[in-house]
């Protein structure tokens, strides 16, 4: 009952629709600047920035994204075995809009996530299978366990040709 009664509130209808409208990329003028996107990305998911979040967004992010995909070497347990707070974030890394690498505790693999991030342009022919195999021959498989993220605001799908290697993700 408290519920429906908060749901019908007409100042609580008020909060949401309001709190729903503000976008500040909108307000600075960048909604389609990919950069300041990744920008502000990185430093959202990078537990050491001044944000005063630590890693719980890394952290939400991770738990998210990396099940949905049922990936062998990402699973709950390799995910909760991982260090939080020993992370690197790599901006235009071999051009690269994200490179996230977490470090395991123990003996665990490492958990590699290159994300390419696109707001209004679509990936050139080679660039996501190019990036794939960067990563793969930077970071060897029996280390690392590498989860490329195509990025987009509408969970838009790369092309043909890497939708079995790069997962999707929405804004």
């Amino acid at each position: 009952d408290r519920i429906n009664e908060l749901i019908l509130d007409k100042d609580f209808k008020l909060i949401c629709k309001i709190s729903n409208e503000f976008n500040l990329f909108r307000i600075l003028r960048s909604e389609s600047n990919e950069l300041k996107h990744s920008n502000v990305l990185a430093w959202l998911l990078n537990p050491n920035e001044n944000h005063g979040l630590s890693s719980k967004f890394l952290e939400e992010f991770v738990f998210t994204i990396i099940p949905k995909y049922h990936i062998e070497d990402a699973n709950f347990e390799s995910l909760y075995l991982l260090d939080y707070q020993n992370v690197e974030i790599r901006r235009e890394w071999k051009r690269i809009d994200i490179l996230i690498i977490i470090k395991s505790r123990g003996t665990r693999k490492n958990l590699v996530i290159p994300i390419e991030n696109k707001i209004k342009a679509n990936e050139s022919k080679t660039q996501l299978s190019d990036y794939y195999k960067i990563c793969n021959e930077v970071f060897n498989k029996k280390c690392n366990c590498i989860v490329p993220i195509f990025l987009t605001p509408d969970g838009t799908n790369p092309s043909d040709n890497n939708i079995d290697t790069w997962n999707v993700c929405s804004y």
